[in-house]
């Protein structure tokens, strides 16, 4: 790709994300997920911060666009008034890439996502 077609995508993107700076985060993130779609550079993964992450619109990146969104989760003052497990209930093993659940359960490694050319 020519580096001016690089340099309109970034202003393109900067421009979308000012746009999108007034609605919702979750509108936000459908705007530059859907541009991103439109000018054929829709990502697989994406990665955003704590602002942007929910249930929500992890579902929605996911189930519209096939994109998995990455992030730090915030903290909920109010998990202590719920059932349910807390992050420390899980152990992450980072070299291999794998997650266990509280039950002894263990994720199989992670797999990089591959996304074809056509």
């Amino acid at each position: 790709m020519a580096d001016h077609h690089r340099a309109e995508l970034v202003v393109d993107a900067l421009k979308m994300a000012a746009a999108a700076a007034a609605c919702r985060k979750g509108a936000a993130l459908d705007r530059i997920h859907r541009g991103l779609t439109v000018q054929g550079f829709q990502p697989v993964e994406h990665v955003v911060d704590s602002g942007y992450i929910s249930p929500d619109s992890i579902h929605q990146a996911s189930q519209q666009w096939g994109i998995t969104l990455f992030g730090p989760v915030r903290d909920d003052p109010q998990a202590s008034k719920r059932p349910g497990f807390a992050n420390q209930d899980f152990h992450i093993d980072w070299q291999a890439r794998t997650l266990t659940c509280p039950n002894g359960v263990t994720s199989p490694a992670e797999v990089p996502p591959l996304r074809g050319s056509g």
